[in-house]
């Protein structure tokens, strides 16, 4: 998967020093997929960029590394409700709604499905989004230490 997205080399020398990092990609590509639209690739790929770059502005730093490698994940997280995925324009029960299913599980469950230009009717923020999608990839620990931590949200932005 990560040769597929040119960062092969970058996740060895990251996940060899924790490994838990790796686990929580894992689990965002089996969210997301390699197919749901980002702002110039797929968003998996504009993610895992984002968080090898937090990864390694923080080494250099104050930050740990850890913490930025994480927020840089859930970063985009709000671009799962900028567009919305549609299998069927006539159905509504047919168009995925985020954080309830996965949306490898909602492509599986249908033959096509289709991006519509336009938002989720929910409003959500770019904080509470992160942290929903956190919430789902990441085991209790890393996200109560990376979210519920005194600094928490505030060294993504």
């Amino acid at each position: 998967m990560y040769d597929q997205l040119g960062l092969e080399n970058q996740r060895y020398r990251i996940f060899t020093l924790y490994p838990d990092l790796s686990k929580a990609c894992e689990s965002a590509i089996s969210f997301i997929g390699t197919k749901f639209p980002g702002e110039k690739d797929v968003l998996i790929h504009e993610m895992l960029l984002d968080a090898f770059n937090g990864f390694k502005a923080a080494s250099t730093g104050d930050s740990n590394p850890r913490h930025q490698f994480i927020l840089g994940l859930c970063a985009r997280a709000i671009y799962l409700y900028r567009i919305r995925y549609c299998a069927n324009l006539e159905l509504p029960g047919d168009v995925w709604t985020p954080m309830e299913q996965k949306i490898t599980d909602f492509e599986k469950s249908h033959d096509h499905v289709t991006v519509l230009n336009e938002p989720d009717p929910q409003y959500i923020d770019q904080e509470s989004a992160s942290k929903l999608f956190a919430a789902r990839i990441l085991p209790g620990y890393l996200y109560r230490e990376v979210f519920l931590s005194d600094s928490s949200y505030d060294n993504a932005a």
